[in-house]
């Protein structure tokens, strides 16, 4: 039989071996990998919803009111960031949004990320939108009257799609098997010509 020859009895517990430390290895980076990216999206909609807190903050600065935070305003935004805009009012009213019209919107005074952003200056939640219809990730801002002003009157909040996170995600956890795949293979090519040569 095979498993009688020589070579397999040196090769086969190399072999089980690595494949064992390899599927160890691909469910560790597949994990990391997921927690990794998730953070780093955070991360890009806080920075951005912060940088657009202070747009809003020298638009007010410069003479501009709530009124003039509309969804146009909001849709450029939008497209230059990638992502949903929705500017609230401190009371929940929400005053522009990039991708439904603000006046037909509910207040989302409640929303964890609007309560969190006002409470702390910034908040970030994962849940479903009653809007959209859809699970968002959310990150949001506060700002204030102007610039220089500590009186915060809303929040700009920022958002994508969860099913674009977890495309992104399935996409580099198969780099990542087919990574491990190709190296098991190696090694396991690379422990039976030891094996012969023993």
């Amino acid at each position: 039989m095979i498993f009688r020859s020589i070579r397999w009895r040196i090769a086969l517990p190399y072999v089980v071996l690595i494949l064992l430390a390899m599927a160890g290895l691909t469910i560790y980076l597949s994990a990391w990998v997921q927690g990794d990216y998730v953070q780093s999206v955070r991360d890009r909609l806080l920075t951005g919803a912060y940088f657009a807190s202070q747009a809003t903050e020298t638009l007010l600065s410069q003479g501009g009111h709530l009124e003039s935070l509309d969804d146009e305003l909001a849709r450029r935004w939008a497209d230059a960031l990638g992502v949903r805009v929705t500017i609230i009012a401190a009371d929940g009213q929400v005053l522009a949004d990039s991708h439904r019209s603000s006046a037909d919107m509910d207040n989302h005074r409640t929303r964890p990320e609007v309560q969190q952003a006002l409470r702390s200056g910034s908040g970030t939640a994962s849940r479903f939108s009653s809007t959209m219809g859809y699970d968002m990730l959310y990150s949001a801002v506060a700002f204030h009257r102007g610039l220089g002003s500590t009186e915060t009157i809303g929040v700009v909040r920022l958002a994508v799609p969860v099913s674009d996170i977890e495309a992104s995600i399935s996409r580099l956890r198969y780099t990542v098997m087919a990574i491990s795949l190709g190296t098991a293979l190696c090694a396991v090519a690379v422990a039976f010509v030891v094996a012969g040569r023993t």
